[in-house]
């Protein structure tokens, strides 16, 4: 199911800058969706990267400045790592852990504290890989068929000791589209890494919603262990009923535990000496 909705975003990503158009808005927050996870259906289902091991941060700013001077601005920091089998290992900010290894066809997240599997999907199977070739295909078909926004190619630099590729795209709204007074102008960057084959880079301003940021950082290239790739031997099922029961009569206990402590502790700087 992971794996379709992927490539039906893919679909409809490509089928994205028509319906802007149609619209009058080729960059609303819909199309911006349907594009990331038409990147994310490229990386995760069809392209396996063996070889180029490395470990990194992945950063992602937004600001965005309301007219009364307001600001509203978010950071989210993950650690990514990735092994010479072309495995990965997403370690989020909230302390849960997503692992891909798309040669087995399986995607799998956790939850270290808890020592639990969230869940277990099988992805990339042949038929459903044929399916997403075939659906790739159609939408590039139809991409072509929609007017690009110009396209300008930036000169090569290193980012995090790797070279990067860089291109910038903008994209204008014409006056009166949205009812605005004068032209709209959207800039995409975008800087990727033919080495490692990741996109290392990316900067969206639209005067409308704000600046967006994406960004690895802390690049470390070299081995990974093995074992962070795997299921640990004593993770349980989330969706084992017998076995949440006992982790939430555990998780009580435990409650209990150390507010019994707190209590004696407490006891124990009132009670005069």
């Amino acid at each position: 199911m992971h794996q379709r909705i992927l490539i039906t975003a893919a679909l409809l990503a490509a089928l994205a800058p028509a319906r802007a158009q149609q619209l009058g808005d080729p960059s609303d927050a819909v199309t911006k969706k349907l594009q990331a996870a038409a990147a994310a259906a490229k990386v995760s289902a069809r392209q396996i990267v063996t070889g180029r091991p490395f470990s990194a941060n992945e950063e992602r700013h937004s600001l965005q400045i309301l007219s009364d001077g307001t600001r509203i601005e978010t950071r989210q920091t993950t650690h990514i790592l990735r092994d010479a089998e072309g495995r990965t290992r997403v370690e989020e900010s909230n302390g849960t852990v997503a692992l891909l290894d798309p040669k087995a066809g399986l995607s799998v997240n956790l939850n270290p504290a808890s020592k639990l599997i969230l869940n277990k999907n099988a992805t990339n199977t042949p038929l459903l890989a044929e399916q997403q070739d075939a659906d790739l295909k159609k939408a590039a078909a139809l991409n072509r068929k929609t007017l690009a926004p110009p396209t300008e190619t930036l000169a090569p630099q290193m980012m995090g000791g790797v070279l990067a590729k860089g291109t910038r795209t903008t994209t204008t709204i014409p006056m009166g589209a949205l009812g605005n007074d004068r032209p709209i102008n959207i800039v995409t960057e975008r800087w990727y890494s033919d080495d490692l084959q990741i996109l290392l880079k990316s900067i969206n301003s639209d005067p409308r919603f704000g600046d967006t940021t994406y960004e690895v950082t802390n690049i470390v290239q070299g081995p990974q262990d093995p074992a962070l790739f795997q299921i640990p031997a004593d993770y349980v099922s989330a969706t084992d009923a017998n076995i949440m029961d006992q982790y939430k009569r555990k998780l009580a206990e435990e409650n209990k535990r150390k507010l019994e402590e707190e209590l004696q502790q407490r006891k124990l700087k009132t009670t005069p000496q």
